[in-house]
């Protein structure tokens, strides 16, 4: 009994010889997907490689009635804010008076509170300025320093004012 199990061993056993045609096998097969893989044109790739649902990103419209904007004079210039704030709301914007700041700007900017970067870069593209006009609301945005519940504080330098 023990050769009859013996020799049945030896015939289940692969030889040397069968686990290398495995292994080329194996390693044929790869390297076929690959050169399949690699020809197909850029668009092929992306849907072999992955499928994923398209991504949309909408943006809510911006109720312009529901933004407090408060505009600040930077400025030596009288009535650069009051002119601003005129023109924000002929808009729709919601603002309230003009103010005048303390300190001299030479650039006009919007801040803006929490939540509201959209809205200050609305403002600010209204009003001609770029992206890089468009920063946080602090307390030390304007002085003095906006009324509470200021959405939106934009502050006239002299580039608006003349």
């Amino acid at each position: 009994m023990t050769e009859s199990s013996s020799s049945e061993h030896t015939e289940h056993r692969r030889s040397p010889v069968n686990r290398m045609r495995a292994g080329l096998t194996v390693l044929a097969t790869f390297l076929l997907a690959t050169v399949i893989f690699s020809s197909l044109p850029p668009n092929d790739k992306a849907a072999v490689a992955t499928t994923t649902a398209p991504t949309t990103t909408t943006t809510s419209p911006i109720n312009k009635a529901d933004v407090r904007v408060q505009v600040y004079n930077g400025t030596a210039v009288n009535g650069a804010a009051a002119k601003v704030t005129h023109d924000l709301t002929v808009s729709g914007w919601a603002t309230l008076p003009a103010e005048q700041d303390n300190v001299t700007t030479a650039s006009t900017f919007v801040a803006y509170a929490p939540t509201y970067r959209p809205a200050a870069l609305e403002v600010a593209r209204e009003l001609g300025l770029t992206v890089s006009a468009v920063e946080p609301l602090t307390s030390q945005t304007a002085n003095p320093p906006p009324a509470a519940g200021t959405n939106l504080a934009v502050v006239v330098g002299l580039d608006l004012a003349s």
